[in-house]
């Protein structure tokens, strides 16, 4: 959201094609996933745009599948530093 002088609340962090949850704690807590996820499921069951941008280990998640069979990769942290870090090691 952007409330016109304020910074842009994104619920989605990352780079484009690998975007995860936002782990923000007053997002987490507020109402705007729930809102999220009726928004993606109103365009899913009236065949509105695809989930694009989203991870596919995310989208895996939202499909049904399990935390445990999705497949992660390195552009899915959204941190920069902590990319790097795992690069160098």
């Amino acid at each position: 959201m952007n409330f016109g002088n304020a910074c842009v609340t994104r619920l989605f962090d990352g780079e484009p094609d690998h975007l995860v949850p936002s782990s923000s704690a007053f997002l987490v807590e507020s109402d705007l996933f729930l809102m999220a996820g009726r928004m993606i499921g109103h365009c899913s069951l009236h065949g509105g745009p695809p989930l694009t941008g989203l991870s596919p280990a995310i989208i895996h998640i939202f499909c049904g599948g399990t935390p445990e069979t999705a497949i992660a990769e390195i552009n899915d942290c959204p941190d920069i530093d902590l990319r790097e870090k795992k690069n160098v090691a």
